[in-house]
């Protein structure tokens, strides 16, 4: 488990998934935050911003690597070298993305 500590309080804390929040910071555009708290002082940290179409891309990277998975013991490189150009391609488009939502609710106060 990886350790994390707070900016605010210097205090050092083992981030657990279930301590992740998530809500709805814009209900008409289905914006999600992703964050937590440090358990020593409460300062609340933001891990992701995410609309639908960033999800739904982050849903494809998984359907992706279970199809890379599944045909890894199979030799079918080809398939494999798309497929792994496919999610490199999502995964730079969640990542701009990413900067984008954070970088519109930073300037709204927002995160």
């Amino acid at each position: 488990m990886r350790k994390t500590m707070c900016n605010e309080c210097r205090y050092t804390f083992a981030l657990k998934e279930e301590s992740i929040e998530t809500e709805c910071i814009d209900i008409d555009r289905k914006i999600e935050r992703q964050s937590f708290k440090c358990p020593n002082c409460g300062h609340k940290y933001t891990i992701l911003i995410t609309d639908q179409p960033m999800r739904d891309m982050i849903n494809q990277r998984r359907a992706i690597a279970i199809r890379i998975q599944n045909l890894a013991g199979k030799k079918q490189i080809v398939k494999i070298k798309k497929l792994e150009k496919e999610d490199e391609s999502l995964k730079e488009q969640i990542l701009e993305r990413g900067q984008q939502l954070k970088a519109e609710f930073n300037s709204k106060g927002m995160i």
